[in-house]
């Protein structure tokens, strides 16, 4: 997912909940009920007196160096007065390059390359073509440049500036850890307690021609994991999405909890506020519950805005045991008022 090159702004409530227990130093995951999810206009000096037990940011306000988050912002966003300090996770994208991050040279696209905008023609792994999975175009879209490393693949149509990579790929996996300069060290070096990998996924670009793709992206999280805990023992490891992986053992051991996104509104959808079908909601139930079965947490964030339907989704996640949350879908803002009052504890 991309974020916008946003330098300042505020770190505000993005949901309330009652309070969790004070009888550790920081909450176990474990226990968490609640959790918030910001890439955009974090201000880590002035956080809102909230009750939430995980949060989710971005490791740098623009995704270069120079604005990084110190160890004394992520301590900033990790302590609750009166409570178990909460659990600070840097977003981390694995399965796409970001054009704005601090590894991306310029040289690998055409400059002033701009194609048009692609028309979609049917979702992989969708039973009727249309309403789920992962989108296929009508032609490829390629602005890379001669210059481009092996492991760039093709830009992401929904968010321009994003390049599917062949995250097997040894250059690609010593960018993203391995060095002081690599991605992970630096996020580790920063304090925070943890790493939400994003576009897991990526998998399901590859299936068709790469057999290994699925068992590829299980060893990257899991050496990911091994390097993060080697660093910082207890080094937490959260996925979102590609609940399919969830069927490796290894996989679900290695992990400490699961996010999913558009679990009940927006798959493939016109509106986010558009319902997802059953029998799709099902089957990435009976998925993330094997998470749940093993132990680990299932947070959801839905993009959905209509109050009632919110708070329809909040009994409905919380039957499931999942743990959800509601936000706009740039992860810019905390939710309405009416969204935050509509979110009891499940304590």
């Amino acid at each position: 997912m991309d974020i916008t090159r946003a330098t300042s702004g505020l770190l505000t409530c993005l949901i309330l909940f009652a309070s969790p227990p004070a009888d550790a130093e920081q909450i176990d995951f474990r226990k968490v009920d609640s959790w918030g999810y910001q890439l955009q206009n974090v201000q880590p000096r002035i956080v809102a007196d909230d009750g939430f037990d995980v949060l989710v940011v971005d490791y740098s306000r623009n995704g270069q160096q120079a604005t990084a988050l110190t160890p004394e912002d992520v301590a900033a966003l990790r302590k609750r007065p009166g409570q178990p300090d909460r659990i600070i996770l840097s977003y981390l994208s694995i399965g796409e390059a970001e054009d704005y991050r601090y590894y991306w040279n310029p040289s690998w696209v055409e400059p002033n390359a701009s194609p048009p905008a692609r028309k979609v023609i049917g979702f992989a792994g969708s039973p009727d073509g249309k309403s789920v999975g992962v989108a296929t175009y009508e032609t490829p879209l390629s602005r890379r440049s001669a210059a481009s490393p092996d492991w760039l693949a093709e830009e992401n149509p929904e968010w321009r500036g994003n390049f599917l990579v062949k995250y097997w790929d040894p250059a690609w996996q010593a960018i993203i850890m391995g060095s002081p300069d690599a991605y992970l060290d630096r996020i580790i070096a920063a304090g925070f307690d943890g790493v939400y990998l994003d576009k897991i996924d990526a998998n399901d670009n590859w299936e068709k021609t790469r057999p290994t793709a699925e068992r590829e992206m299980v060893a990257f999280v899991k050496r990911i994991a091994a390097y993060g805990r080697a660093k910082r023992p207890g080094f937490k490891i959260v996925p979102q999405n590609a609940e399919e992986l969830l069927k490796f053992k290894d996989y679900v051991a290695t992990i400490d909890a699961i996010a999913k996104e558009d679990l009940l509104f927006g798959l493939g959808k016109k509106t986010d506020n558009e319902g997802n079908a059953p029998v799709d909601v099902a089957k990435s139930r009976r998925l993330l519950d094997k998470a749940k079965q093993a132990g680990k947490k299932v947070l959801v964030v839905e993009y959905v805005s209509d109050a009632e339907a919110i708070k329809r989704a909040t009994k409905q996640l919380q039957g499931y045991g999942f743990v959800p949350l509601f936000a706009k879908r740039e992860l810019d803002a905390a939710p309405s008022k009416v969204e935050a009052a509509t979110r009891p504890s499940t304590r």
